[in-house]
């Protein structure tokens, strides 16, 4: 009876393991480093209901986003960061003038569009400064509207740019 009452016992705890899950949890927080001599710098980013903090350290500069510039960027996916770098200039640029190393923070956030992808928002940073969001809200298949937003002033919609359609399901289980 005594190994009948174990077996069963191990047979319930066995079972209930294999039907366990593990779930992703978001994170609240992720900081990285960019090693490349050239372009070397530290990304510090919190948030899991709105987006808190967005740091860049570069050059042993810190600049760090006021909060206020952050609002409106609601359920972060913090994981999906991106750091990018550029040698030349960004914007608008005069004869004669030196190049403007640049980096811009990328990453997703919000809800899926009906197109299934999340809107994206890119920090931008050059001259030693904070210098704009810019924020991509999927409209169709392939059209994204932008919105920009400096700093102190209200988000302004400033076009569309268009982006390769995200394969259907099907069309990405073929591509495994």
């Amino acid at each position: 009876m005594k190994q009948l009452l174990s077996s069963t016992i191990l047979f319930a705890v066995t079972t209930s393991l294999m039907h366990a899950e593990d779930v992703a949890k978001p994170w609240s927080s992720v900081t990285f480093s960019v090693a490349e001599s050239n372009a070397a710098a530290t990304v510090a980013l919190q948030g899991s209901d709105s987006l808190t903090k967005v740091k860049l350290g570069i050059i042993g500069k810190s600049i760090e986003i006021p909060e206020v510039e952050l609002e409106g960027i609601d359920k972060p996916v913090l994981d999906s960061a991106q750091l990018y770098f550029g040698e030349d200039w960004y914007g608008e640029w005069k004869e004669g003038e030196k190049p403007t190393p640049h980096y811009i923070i990328e990453m997703s956030y919000g809800e899926k569009s009906k197109f299934g992808n999340l809107p994206t928002v890119k920090f931008l940073f050059h001259s030693g400064k904070y210098q704009e969001r810019i924020v991509l809200v999927q409209e169709t298949a392939n059209v994204w509207k932008e919105f920009r937003k400096l700093p102190g002033e209200p988000a302004v919609e400033t076009g569309t740019t268009t982006r390769p359609a995200s394969p259907s399901k099907d069309e990405a289980e073929i591509n495994r």
